[in-house]
C-alpha cells in the first residue's frame, strides 16, 4: 500500500522558511576564509604605510581599531557574515556553572603556561618597548581596555574559533583545526618568539575548550581574562 502524504500551502510555506532561515545563516570555508584574509590586509596594510611614515599617520591606539572595525563593517555590508554571527551569538549559554569553572581553570593553566615561557625564554616574551605606551592619557587608556578587553575577545572568539575553526572541525580532526585556527589565529598579532608559542597556545587551548563545551562563551571569558591580565602586566592599572 501506498501512503500519499498531502502538504498545505502553509506546510509548504513553514518548510521554505526553515530551508532559508538554514541557508542564511551558513557561510562556507571559502567566504570565512576570504573574511580573515580582508581583516589581515586591512590591518597589515594600513600598518604597513603607518610604518613607512614613521608611525605619524594616526595615534598608538588606532592599531587597535583597526581590526574589529573591518570586522564591523564586513558582518554589516556583507548577510551571510551578519546572520552568522548573530546565530553564534544568540547560542551564547549562560546558566551552566561548570562553563564558568571552566573559564577560570583553563585562565589559571594559561597564566602558569606565561610564567614557564618568561622563565624558560631568554628574553621572556620579547615585548618589544616601542610598541608599549608608558604613559596614555585616561581616555585613550579607557578606549584601550574596552577594545582589549571586550572588543577584541568578542570579534576574535567569533571569526576563529565560531567560525574558522567550527568549519575546519567539519573537514578535519579536532587538534589538526585546533592548530591550524591557532596558527592563523597567531598571525594577526605582534610576532616574537615568546609571543608566537604564548598566542599559539592560548589559539588551541581557547579551539579546545569550545569544541568540548560547544559555547562561544568560554574561549570569549578566557579571552576577556587573558586580555585583562595583558593590561594589568603591561600598564599597571
Amino acid at each position: 500500500m501506498v501512503k500519499m502524504f498531502n502538504y498545505t500551502g502553509g506546510d509548504m510555506m513553514d518548510m521554505e522558511l526553515v530551508t532559508y532561515k538554514e541557508k542564511n545563516v551558513q557561510m562556507s570555508m571559502l567566504e570565512v576564509i576570504s573574511m580573515i584574509v580582508i581583516i589581515f590586509g586591512v590591518m597589515y596594510g594600513i600598518g604597513f604605510l603607518n610604518f613607512l611614515y614613521d608611525s605619524s599617520l594616526y595615534p598608538w591606539y588606532v592599531n587597535h581599531l583597526i581590526s574589529p572595525f573591518t570586522f564591523f563593517v564586513i558582518i554589516l555590508m556583507y548577510a551571510p557574515a551578519r546572520n552568522y554571527c548573530l546565530h553564534l551569538i544568540k547560542s551564547l549559554q549562560f546558566n551552566n556553572f561548570k562553563y564558568y569553572v571552566t573559564i577560570v581553570i583553563t585562565t589559571i593553566v594559561l597564566l602558569i603556561y606565561l610564567a614557564v615561557l618568561n622563565v624558560v625564554l631568554p628574553h621572556g616574551l620579547g615585548v618589544d618597548e616601542s610598541n608599549r605606551v608608558i604613559e596614555p592619557t585616561i581616555s585613550e587608556l579607557i578606549l584601550y581596555v574596552v577594545v582589549l578587553t571586550i572588543f577584541a575577545p568578542i570579534w576574535e572568539e567569533i571569526v576563529f574559533r565560531g567560525m574558522f575553526f567550527a568549519k575546519l572541525s567539519q573537514r578535519f580532526s579536532t587538534l589538526s583545526s585546533a592548530v591550524i585556527s591557532a596558527f592563523i589565529f597567531t598571525l594577526g598579532h605582534p610576532l616574537t618568539v615568546g609571543s608566537i608559542l604564548y598566542i599559539f597556545g592560548i589559539g588551541v587551548c581557547l579551539a579546545y575548550t569550545y569544541k568540548k563545551t560547544n559555547n562561544l562563551l568560554v574561549p570569549i571569558g578566557i579571552h576577556v581574562f587573558n586580555n585583562s591580565f595583558y593590561l594589568l602586566l603591561n600598564f599597571q592599572l
